[in-house]
């Protein structure tokens, strides 16, 4: 897999959330780094775990802003935005647990899709958050 670079067409116009989405790239591309990475074998594990934990703790740390600044924003979608940060958060602490556990995590399985929702949700679901503020803005509410 590709690194994934970051393009300012995903912005959504909220510097904070933008720059954390920016900063959960940065994360993901480090955690492939540290997957597809060659090193000793039991220094690529902890390196891999450190990495792990740190996508997962910064994921639980992005939705709670996130999820605080739609509130403030009084977006009606926040149930549904709601519900895909509680079943992802959910998958990656799952996945997490196994890792942590020795049990059989597939690299590309699982880099693919942390990837695949990572990008889907900043593109399609927060841009959905972007084009309500926006609105907002525009109706000067």
């Amino acid at each position: 897999m590709a690194q994934i670079e970051w393009d300012s067409a995903w912005n959504i116009g909220h510097v904070e959330i933008d720059e954390q989405h920016q900063r959960w790239v940065e994360l993901f591309n480090q955690l492939e780094r540290a997957f597809l990475g060659s090193a000793d074998s039991q220094d690529l594990t902890q390196v891999q775990k450190d990495v792990f934990q740190r996508i997962r703790d910064y994921t639980r740390y992005h939705f709670a802003c996130e999820e605080k600044v739609m509130q403030a924003a009084a977006w009606p979608g926040i149930p549904v935005h709601w519900r895909f940060h509680k079943e992802f958060d959910q998958v990656v602490y799952e996945r997490y647990r196994e890792f942590e556990n020795g049990d059989l995590v597939l690299t590309s399985e699982l880099l693919a899709l942390i990837r695949n929702w990572l990008l889907h949700h900043i593109q399609v679901e927060d841009l959905k958050f972007g084009e309500y503020l926006r609105q907002e803005k525009n109706t000067g509410k």
